[in-house]
């Protein structure tokens, strides 16, 4: 699963690699690449924020989606001399 902050540090994403705890994670890289700016920079507003009586920034929760299947099916059309259609509004034909 990933995560993404809020827009007040560029609304960062990080792939988790660990749930420690009930408020505590672990990330697989740094925010803002191997510089690590942006860790530094969403640091700095975390000691903010509890400097305030805030513990920490709220966060969103993106659920990880195997999308293998839907590649192979459109691979496998594709490859057949098929064709796809892509409807961007979610909806593919009259409900």
């Amino acid at each position: 699963m990933q995560i993404m902050l809020p827009k007040s540090v560029n609304s960062s994403v990080a792939e988790v690699s660990e749930v420690l705890s009930d408020t505590e994670l672990s990330i697989k890289r740094e925010f803002g690449g191997e510089s690590g700016k942006g860790t530094a920079k969403i640091r700095e507003q975390v000691m903010e924020l509890r400097q305030d009586g805030i513990p920490g920034l709220e966060f969103k929760k993106m659920s990880y989606v195997d999308q293998n299947g839907m590649y192979r099916e459109v691979y496998q059309c594709l490859n057949g001399c098929g064709s796809i259609g892509i409807f961007p509004e979610g909806e593919s034909g009259p409900s």
